[in-house]
């Protein structure tokens, strides 16, 4: 018994007879093989870049993190170092009480921000598409977990 299929190459809608014994086709011919599997090598090329770059993210978010905690813990200490310089007379140690708090103060504003981006950006590339590639099958098995 033949059964009419279409060819899984990229693009074609070229018509396949499949006949009752033997292993069906998949492929109109040699050029629609290729194209599918070079198709299907960018995009595990694409992933694998994804995968690199989410790493990357996820670590200049840590490291952003970890900045941050550890300029946090310090304002305290800035602040009391400020308090006290405020209520003594010495105008130079109040200016580098000051401008220490300050600068602190930026930069923890600063790596929230980076952490905040990064952490952003991790997010949208640990989001992955549905794109089904050659081989995959779009059969739902009541067993399956997605």
């Amino acid at each position: 018994m033949d059964e009419i299929a279409r060819c899984a190459g990229p693009g074609c809608t070229r018509s396949l007879t499949r006949l009752a014994t033997g292993r069906p086709r998949r492929y109109c011919g040699d050029n629609c093989r290729q194209q599918a599997r070079r198709a299907q090598v960018r995009a595990a090329e694409a992933e694998r870049l994804r995968l690199i770059q989410l790493a990357e993210a996820r670590a200049a978010a840590a490291a952003a993190a970890l900045q941050l905690e550890q300029d946090t813990a310090a304002l305290p200490a800035l602040a009391a170092r400020l308090a006290a310089a405020a209520a003594g007379a010495d105008r130079s140690a109040l200016s580098a009480a000051l401008t220490a708090f300050a600068g602190t103060a930026r930069r923890a504003e600063v790596l929230a921000r980076r952490q905040f981006d990064e952490a952003g950006r991790a997010a949208l590339l640990g989001v992955r598409p549905a794109i089904p590639g050659p081989g995959s099958s779009d059969r739902k098995y009541a067993g399956a977990t997605a």
